[in-house]
C-alpha cells in the first residue's frame, strides 16, 4: 500500500492497535497522553512537526471526556501544521441516541457527530448504530459494515433479531446468499423482551446466524435465541459488530446460543481479522 499518511496519533489505550494500523499504512506511531492542568481541565501535547497528513487511532468511547479529547487532538494537530486529519475510530458511542426517543430527552449522538464531524476531515468507523447518527457526521463519516461472509459457509438463514438491525442482515444474507427474516421485538411492562417470528417463517432444522450491530446484557440475542430453538433450529449462532466484554456476555447468555462472537472486542480492543481489514481498506 502507497503511504498516504505521515503519522499515526493515538492515545495510550488504544496504543496496539494504531501499531497495527501503521505497520500496514507504513508510517510512525506518535502516542499523546492526555494530562491535566492544576485547574482540571485536560491538556494534550502533540508532536511539534506532525506531518501534513494525519491519521487518528482512538475510539470514542462512552466517558464524556473521550469525545472532547478526540476532537481536541485534531485541532492540536492542525496547529502544529497538519493540512488534513482522519480519524480511525472502530467504535463510536452514542450512537443509539440519535433521536428524541421521550420527550425531554437530548439526542447526544447528534452532538457527538457534529463535534466529530466538524473537527475531522474523513472519520472511519465499524458498524454505526444507525443512519441517523451517520447522518449527524455531516458527511464526514465513512460507515464499513463489517460483514462475516468467511466465517458462516454453513448457515442456512441470517436473522435480524429486531427491526433496527434489518439492512445489517439484508446485507450479509445478500453476501452469502441465504435468505433472512427479521424478528419483531417487544418490550414487557416486566422489562422483559419478547421475540415473535414473522408470519410463515420456517426456521425448523435450520442453521441460523443471528446479526446486530451491538449487544450489552445480551437481552435481544437471547429472546431471539429461546423463539428460534423453539421454533425449531437445530443451530443458533450470534455474530454482533461490537461487545463491550465477549467473555462476560458469553457466561451471561449460557447455552441460550451455540456460538456467540462480534468482530470488535471493546474489553480487550481485540478487533477481527477481517474487520481490521475492511476498516484499512476504506482508508485508501
Amino acid at each position: 500500500m502507497a503511504r498516504r499518511f505521515d503519522r499515526v496519533i493515538t492515545l495510550p489505550r488504544y496504543k496496539a492497535t494504531a501499531i497495527r494500523v501503521a505497520n500496514v499504512l507504513r508510517c510512525k506511531v506518535s502516542v499523546v497522553t492526555p494530562d491535566r492542568y492544576p485547574s482540571g481541565e485536560s491538556k494534550l501535547t502533540v508532536p511539534a512537526k506532525p506531518g501534513k497528513h494525519v491519521l487518528v487511532v482512538a475510539d470514542v468511547r462512552e466517558n464524556p471526556a473521550e469525545p472532547l479529547i478526540v476532537a481536541s487532538l485534531a485541532e492540536g494537530l492542525r496547529a502544529n501544521g497538519a493540512k488534513r486529519v482522519e480519524l480511525l475510530a472502530p467504535w463510536i458511542g452514542y450512537g443509539r441516541q440519535d433521536h428524541v426517543a421521550k420527550p425531554g430527552e437530548t439526542p447526544c449522538g447528534v452532538v457527538i457527530g457534529y463535534l466529530l464531524g466538524g473537527a475531522y476531515d474523513r472519520i472511519v468507523t465499524l458498524d454505526a448504530h444507525s443512519e441517523r447518527f451517520v447522518k449527524a457526521f455531516q458527511g464526514a463519516l465513512t460507515n464499513v459494515l463489517a460483514h462475516p461472509d468467511a466465517l458462516t459457509p454453513t448457515s442456512d438463514m441470517i436473522v435480524a433479531p429486531d427491526r433496527g438491525a434489518t439492512a445489517r442482515a439484508k446485507a450479509y444474507a445478500k453476501r452469502v446468499r441465504v435468505p433472512f427474516i427479521v424478528i419483531e421485538k417487544r418490550r414487557m411492562a416486566s422489562g422483559a423482551k419478547k421475540a415473535t417470528l414473522p408470519e410463515r417463517a420456517d426456521v425448523k432444522g435450520k442453521r441460523i446466524l443471528i446479526v446486530d450491530d451491538m449487544t450489552d446484557s445480551g437481552g435481544t440475542l437471547r429472546a431471539a435465541a429461546d423463539t428460534l430453538r423453539k421454533a425449531g433450529a437445530t443451530r443458533i449462532d450470534a455474530l454482533v459488530s461490537h461487545s463491550f466484554d465477549v467473555k462476560a456476555l458469553k457466561a451471561r447468555l449460557g447455552d441460550a446460543l451455540d456460538s456467540t462472537d462480534a468482530a470488535y472486542d471493546h474489553a480487550t480492543n481485540a478487533l477481527k481479522p477481517w474487520a481490521f481489514d475492511r476498516l484499512i481498506s476504506a482508508l485508501q
